[in-house]
């Protein structure tokens, strides 16, 4: 069937832009999800594959539970933390060009910097 095949290439892409992260990471490990959509559901698991941690979830209009993750508002985020927690990566967590560059304008607006930012 076309979807499993589509499904099966976008896991696998996801994971290796994952583990491409987890290797420019080698001295922290917590990522935060911008996006809380399918690819999210997909990179979810496929990080389950890595040694990275998923610390938090924020989308610009979903809230309620990511897996066991609370979504939040990406007010939440800093430079330097999630709601507190420190972060090493902001994984954007769609692969709609569109949506990714409104994101990543929104995080330029935060004063979040881009080598803290990873695209799927």
């Amino acid at each position: 069937c076309s979807s499993d095949l589509l499904y099966t290439q976008t896991r696998e892409q996801i994971t290796a832009s994952l583990s491409a992260i987890a290797e420019h990471c080698p001295n922290g490990k917590h990522v935060v999800f911008y996006g809380a959509g399918d690819v999210a559901e997909i990179a979810y698991v496929s990080l389950q594959r890595t040694d990275l941690r998923l610390v938090g979830i924020v989308d610009d209009r979903r809230r309620g539970k990511f897996f066991d993750l609370e979504v939040r508002d990406p007010d939440c985020l800093s430079a330097q933390a999630f709601d507190g927690t420190p972060y090493d990566r902001i994984v954007v967590a769609t692969i709609r060009q569109t949506v990714t560059d409104a994101i990543q304008m929104r995080l330029d607006a935060s004063g979040i910097p881009r080598e803290k930012v990873a695209h799927l």
